[in-house]
């Protein structure tokens, strides 16, 4: 029995200190290292923690780019690794371009909020990357101050400012007649919008019939140019991809300023027995006459909200309502459905506002639909409903903690 007692510990020892071996660090080293960085090879001394041979843990790397055998730019990185790989908080710096990346890496890639530095830049630019592209909206910031001065967008790994710098017009019957020609280049087009819907499309389709397959939503406007000819533009509204591709709410009837690539013809339906070939664009952003964002003094109106989501992302929002209707999540948040006056000129408006209720039940605040509310929080861009084939946009609300006071409840 006691033999057994012995046998039993020893073994659990062993499996306590195996567990312990493989989730610390156990040397500290200063090695030869090499590792794949954005299509290349990086070579050179790895000092800092190690397991099982190779760089884990905090570390810093100190070597070149190798192209076609020979050495190139001059890189630096500190901060976190796993298995040999930049994996974690840390900064790489390309010495010889003089730029630097702050921020999360994985699995030797750029990917999470970034902080890009130029060396001699009196300016610093946050955006995300995923898995070495950047993504989504990007601020450019003061390096003295930290205060904002600039915005973009990137679009499939492209500067949003760029595209719309680059496009340039078409005559209509090169989209129509050399299609092929002009396949995937950037395009302005002043337009009017004529309808506007959504509809779900299955992503791979070689699995189109199968119930695994998996769909997103689009939405489809449908344009002519000042001369009459229509156009089909398409672009996708699911997260996370919204935030390359984002179009204000445009309504029909609006004229617009559209940009995007080409993407050859399209049939539109234009009733029971026709159906008519068009050009096809994929949208990247669209702009109206006289709109645009304020950087230094934003307006807190309502259709601003919509039009420039990410600039006002995280800017204070306070508003008094009524809850039309309310949903529950599975974390235990609250979506509220408000209509307000607040940034609307006295027009009834509807936002979503999520709310988080406290977790000490004596103070805990729960709505219900028909309450009068006063809302504290920050903008977090839009929430997109779909009706039928009509897709609706509400500005989107996050109600800081202890920010909702019930005004009025309803009997």
């Amino acid at each position: 029995m006691k033999k057994k007692k012995i046998v039993s510990v020893v073994c659990f020892a062993m499996l306590l200190a195996m567990g312990c071996s493989n989730s610390q660090p156990t040397e500290q080293a200063d090695i030869s290292h090499s590792f794949y960085w954005g299509g290349t090879v990086c070579t050179g001394n790895y000092t800092g923690e190690m397991q099982g041979g190779k760089p884990w843990g905090k570390g810093t790397f100190h070597g070149y780019v190798m192209r076609d055998g020979q050495e190139q730019d001059k890189v630096s990185y500190t901060g976190k690794w796993k298995d040999g790989r930049l994996a974690g908080k840390g900064v790489f710096e390309n010495l010889s371009r003089g730029v630097s990346y702050d921020g999360k890496f994985s699995n030797n890639a750029k990917n999470g909020e970034i902080v890009v530095k130029q060396d001699g830049s009196n300016t610093y630019e946050k955006v995300t990357f995923r898995k070495d592209i950047p993504y989504g909206i990007s601020v450019l910031y003061d390096e003295k101050t930290d205060g904002i001065i600039g915005y973009d967008r990137y679009y499939k790994g492209i500067r949003v400012s760029e595209i719309i710098a680059d496009a340039r017009k078409f005559d209509y019957a090169e989209l129509v007649y050399s299609a092929e020609e002009h396949y995937y280049e950037k395009i302005a087009l002043d337009c009017q919008v004529e309808k506007k819907s959504i509809r779900e499309i299955t992503i791979d389709e070689e699995k189109e019939d199968s119930k695994e397959a998996e769909t997103e939503r689009i939405a489809e406007l449908q344009v002519r140019d000042k001369s009459g000819n229509r156009y089909l533009i398409v672009y996708n509204i699911e997260y996370p991809r919204i935030a390359e591709n984002y179009m204000p709410d445009v309504v029909v009837g609006e004229q617009i300023r559209a940009y995007a690539f080409t993407r050859g013809l399209s049939e539109i339906d234009e009733g029971a027995l026709q159906e008519g070939q068009y050009p096809l664009l994929e949208g990247v952003t669209a702009l109206r006459e006289g709109c645009e964002f304020n950087f230094e003094n934003p307006a807190y109106e309502y259709q601003n909200f919509l039009d420039f989501p990410y600039e006002y992302q995280g800017l204070k929002a306070q508003m008094s309502g009524t809850i039309k209707q309310m949903r529950f999540g599975s974390d235990g948040q609250i979506f509220l459905f408000v209509e307000s006056r607040t940034y609307s000129e006295d027009e009834s408006k509807n936002y979503l506002c999520v709310y988080e209720p406290s977790d000490k039940g004596d103070n805990q605040i729960v709505p219900i639909v028909g309450d009068k509310i006063n809302v504290k929080g920050k903008f977090d861009t839009v929430y997109l409903k779909a009706e039928g084939d009509k897709l609706l946009m509400y500005p989107r609300i996050l109600i800081s903690n202890n920010s909702l006071e019930i005004k009025e409840r309803t009997k």
